[in-house]
């Protein structure tokens, strides 16, 4: 089975690259090779690899940012996964879009269902949102196509909650982080494995002619704020000798804590149905935040490098 993955060297990417299964032909184009804000490359590189399989896990991430930059935001997350899923609609492929939280608005105080009315806040969650809407219009007929959607996405490296909050624990006197935004932690690690196993039984409905269920939600199991998440970093990671003398976080309301993107209050995802269609349970996110704290501890010497 062969395998075109966007965003090789993002967090998921990597994971993705790192757990794939043994027969899968996994292609990583580099941006030299594929440039998600270019249309023409996205069609050439479809075109010519043919992929039984797109994990469309390349986006723009950047929130606040993409208040500024909208252009280069919906090209990379709305304009580049409209061009790839109606190239591969073409050629016969299957489609895995991976979207966000942020499509939703935040207005609930329970989590949100796979069925929920979208309504995003910021300019990243209308391009994802918008990227959802264009896998539909091209890939809903054959049915080969399922979106994902995930939040609060952290690893051992690169850009994310828990890096950056390593670092301004080790150089920092104190620190503010929000309390009053609540959604779930995704270990990369489980993401991945969740995306095999999709695509995998999604074959599976292939082979038999079923319909796939074509939206899910996937996340580690608790639901937490921003300042809740920092102070288990904080603590676990003085307990296994990352940080000594770590420092003080004080909590903030959203309110008072200027951002240029607006967030959604509560963006819990229920992961229910994708629980029950892959038969399995969800790890807590206190066992997949030890455990990415334990792969920093082991490389500790590149985490403050900069």
């Amino acid at each position: 089975m062969k395998i075109l993955i966007t965003g090789g060297t993002g967090q998921l990417g990597k994971e993705l690259i790192k757990s794939k299964p043994i027969n899968v032909d996994l292609i990583a184009p580099e941006r030299s090779q594929l440039n998600l804000e270019n249309q023409v490359s996205c069609e050439e590189i479809v075109r010519s690899e043919k992929p039984d399989w797109i994990i469309n896990c390349g986006a723009y991430t950047n929130v606040d940012k993409a208040e500024i930059e909208k252009e280069i935001a919906f090209k990379i997350n709305y304009k580049a996964t409209e061009t790839l899923s109606k190239e591969i609609s073409k050629t016969g492929g299957n489609f895995l879009q991976i979207s966000t939280d942020y499509v939703f608005d935040g207005k609930k105080n329970i989590p949100y269902q796979i069925s929920d009315r979208k309504n995003p806040l910021n300019i990243y969650g209308e391009s994802k949102s918008l990227a959802e809407d264009s896998v539909k219009k091209f890939l809903n007929k054959n049915y080969k196509y399922f979106i994902l959607r995930t939040s609060w996405v952290m690893s051992p490296e690169g850009k994310n909650f828990i890096i950056t909050i390593l670092n301004l624990l080790q150089k920092k006197s104190s620190i503010k982080v929000i309390d009053d935004q609540w959604g779930s932690m995704t270990s990369t690690k489980y993401l991945a494995n969740t995306c095999w196993d999709l695509i995998n039984l999604k074959e599976n409905y292939n082979l038999e002619g079923k319909k796939f269920p074509p939206v899910h939600h996937w996340c580690d199991e608790g639901i937490l704020s921003w300042y809740e998440i920092a102070t288990a970093i904080c603590e676990i990671s003085k307990d296994i000798g990352i940080i000594k003398n770590p420092a003080r976080i004080e909590s903030i309301k959203s309110k008072d804590y200027k951002l240029a993107a607006m967030r959604p209050k509560y963006s819990v995802l229920n992961c229910n149905e994708t629980e029950k269609v892959l038969n399995t349970k969800r790890v807590n996110w206190r066992n997949s935040l030890l455990e990415i704290l334990q792969s920093i501890a082991e490389n500790k010497a590149q985490l403050f490098k900069d």
